[in-house]
């Protein structure tokens, strides 16, 4: 029923990327930004149709088309970076670069209310 995601800016080799968010997704969750999965996406339980839903699978198959709009919203959201170029300081727009590198992280809440992170070996 809820996204999350978190852009960030890395050096370094795809495998050296990886291994970062790797070390810092644990926690990511709490400073995410977060968003309700769009009304687009319907199933059924039972005789119920529940909009803004998606089965778990459904991240595990293919979760990027699911993120487009948190995506959208997160590269508008970006600070510009700000550069030298001979002496004079440029502000210049920061984006999300495809393809990304990412890690699937589910977050399940416990019945008193603990939130555990479960990372996903997927890239």
């Amino acid at each position: 029923m809820r996204l999350a995601a978190k852009p960030y800016a890395l050096t370094g080799t795809d495998d050296e990327k990886l291994k970062q968010i790797r070390f810092l997704v644990g926690a990511d969750h709490l400073t995410a930004i977060h968003a309700k999965v769009s009304s687009k996406h319907v199933i059924i339980d039972g005789n119920q149709e529940l909009k803004g839903v998606i089965p778990v699978a459904a991240l595990q198959a293919d979760p990027l088309p699911i993120f487009d709009e948190l995506f959208s919203r997160i590269d508008e959201a970006l600070p510009d970076a700000i550069v030298s170029i001979n002496g004079e300081y440029e502000q210049r727009p920061c984006q999300l670069i495809e393809p990304f590198l990412w890690v699937l992280t589910s977050v399940l809440e416990s019945e008193d209310g603990h939130l555990i992170a479960q990372i996903s070996e997927k890239q």
